[in-house]
């Protein structure tokens, strides 16, 4: 166990466990949930009083930081799992594409197009296709980008039907 800077009364170990040491009696400390997943604890001092997310406390107490990052990563993903081995320092960009690898997250126009798949027909020949992928698959254009083109600019070479 290693003390939590700031907060002399308590400790945090590899696992993720918050100890309290107040009144002479060492008692864990429950954890409750974040609104976005995390595990927070709420400490006291004489001064202040903080609610702090677990994942960080277990970092900085335990990992080093050489470069100076200012997220911590949960590599599985898992963002109860505060386990020493389970986190890394990363930046908000390493933890972002980290997120997208893991398919934690979906950039906006992904969440769109998965929502998006109305019959669609070309412009200048009227062919009527069942979604726009499959007119894009016969005319070798790229979907992503079509889909752009028809849903924010419209450019499309495409109508929606």
């Amino acid at each position: 166990m290693i003390q939590i800077q700031e907060f002399p009364d308590y400790y945090v170990d590899q696992n993720g466990i918050i100890y309290s040491k107040k009144y002479g009696k060492t008692r864990i400390i429950k954890q409750q949930n974040h609104y976005k997943g995390y595990k927070i604890v709420t400490l006291t001092n004489k001064e202040s009083k903080k609610t702090l997310k677990v994942h960080r406390l277990v970092a900085l107490a335990y990992l080093p930081n050489p470069l100076h990052k200012d997220q911590v990563n949960h590599i599985d993903g898992n963002k109860t799992n505060n386990v020493l081995s389970n986190l890394e320092w990363s930046t908000q960009s390493e933890n972002q594409i980290h997120a997208h690898k893991t398919g934690l997250m979906q950039n906006k126009i992904n969440k769109t197009i998965d929502r998006f798949s109305k019959a669609v027909k070309h412009k200048e020949t009227n062919e009527v296709f069942s979604s726009l992928k499959s007119a894009c698959v016969k005319y070798g254009l790229n979907y992503k980008s079509e889909f752009a083109r028809l849903k924010y600019y419209n450019t499309s070479s495409f109508t929606q039907i």
